[in-house]
C-alpha cells in the first residue's frame, strides 16, 4: 500500500511527482519577497548617504558623551555587520572546498542580509558622529573603502539573485564573479578597521 502523501492546502491536490520532496526551482527566489530595487538605483542612494554622512561629520560639536555613545554604537555596528559578513564568507569557503551546497550558502546570505545593511548603516551614522579627521590621508582612506564595502554588496546581492534563478549548473563566470565580490568585501571591512585601530592608536 502506498504511503499517503500531503495535498496543496489551496488545491487539495497532489505535487507532481518529479518535484515533490526536492528543493523546486526557483523557491530560494521566490522567498527574497518579491522584485528587489535596480543596484544602479541602490548605488546611487548609497553615495548620496556617504556624502551626507560626511558632511555631517563636519558640523557635528565637540562632545565627550556624544562621542562615548557613538563609539559604542559604531563598534556594536561592527560587530553585527562584520559578523554577518564573515558567516557569509565561512559557508562560501565551505562550499569552495565542497563540504556543503551552493544553495546553502545562498540561504545563509538571505538570512544575515538585513544584518549586513543594519551594520554598515549604523557605523555610518555613528561614524559621523565621531568627528573623522577629513583631512587624514589614512581617514580617506578608511571612507572610500567604507564606500567601496557597501557599492560591493549591491553588486553581490545581484550576483546572489541570479545565482538563485539557475535551476541548472551555474555559469562559472558568475561563480567567480560572486568569489570576487566576497575577496574584495573582506578586503574592504579588514582594511577599514586596521585603518581605524591605527587612527585610535596614533604612535
Amino acid at each position: 500500500m502506498n504511503a499517503p502523501t500531503r495535498s496543496d492546502p489551496a488545491t487539495g491536490e497532489q505535487p507532481p511527482p518529479d518535484v515533490r520532496g526536492r528543493h523546486r526551482p526557483g523557491l530560494r527566489a521566490r522567498l527574497t519577497g518579491g522584485p528587489s530595487p535596480s543596484p544602479g538605483l541602490v548605488a546611487i542612494v548609497i553615495i548620496v548617504t556617504w556624502l551626507a554622512v560626511l558632511a555631517e561629520s563636519t558640523l557635528v560639536p565637540v562632545n565627550p558623551a556624544l562621542h562615548r555613545v557613538a563609539l559604542f554604537v559604531h563598534l556594536a555596528c561592527l560587530v553585527v555587520g562584520f559578523g554577518a559578513v564573515v558567516a557569509v564568507d565561512w559557508i562560501a569557503l565551505k562550499w569552495l572546498l565542497r563540504r556543503c551546497q551552493l544553495r546553502q550558502v545562498l540561504a545563509v546570505a538571505d538570512q544575515v542580509n538585513l544584518l549586513i545593511w543594519l551594520g554598515l548603516a549604523g557605523m555610518a551614522a555613528s561614524g559621523g558622529l565621531l568627528r573623522p579627521d577629513l583631512g587624514s590621508t589614512l581617514t580617506q582612506i578608511k571612507l572610500l573603502l567604507v564606500l567601496l564595502v557597501a557599492l560591493n554588496g549591491v553588486q553581490a546581492s545581484a550576483l546572489h539573485r541570479r545565482i538563485a534563478a539557475f535551476t541548472g549548473p551555474v555559469p562559472r563566470l558568475l561563480l567567480l564573479r560572486s568569489v570576487l565580490a566576497a575577496l574584495v568585501s573582506q578586503g574592504g571591512w579588514w582594511g577599514a578597521m586596521a585603518i581605524g585601530f591605527l587612527s585610535s592608536h596614533p604612535t
